[in-house]
């Protein structure tokens, strides 16, 4: 579902999480076209997170890295806090 969903969103999750849902009959089924960009937007979806998990596995194996500095990298203003500016 994180995948397919951002699970930061608490409110998105939700909404969509708990519509509806309909039943397709088993002879229905999408245009190839949209199952074909559906299936490769999956993909891409899938590869970001294995290199987005990857690179928080170089970053945290580092000793010179700490979340702080990851923090401090983001917080330009120095605010304390990201907010929208900051991101």
């Amino acid at each position: 579902m994180e995948v397919m969903l951002c699970c930061d969103d608490v409110y998105l999750r939700s909404d969509v999480t708990q519509r509806p849902s309909f039943d397709c009959p088993p002879s229905a089924s999408l245009h190839p076209e949209i199952e074909r960009e559906l299936a490769r937007l999956l993909v891409l979806e899938m590869e970001y997170h294995i290199k987005l998990n990857k690179i928080k596995a170089n970053l945290t194996s580092r000793k010179e890295w700490t979340s702080l500095m990851g923090f401090k990298a983001v917080d330009r203003y120095r605010e304390g806090f990201l907010g929208f500016n900051s991101i």
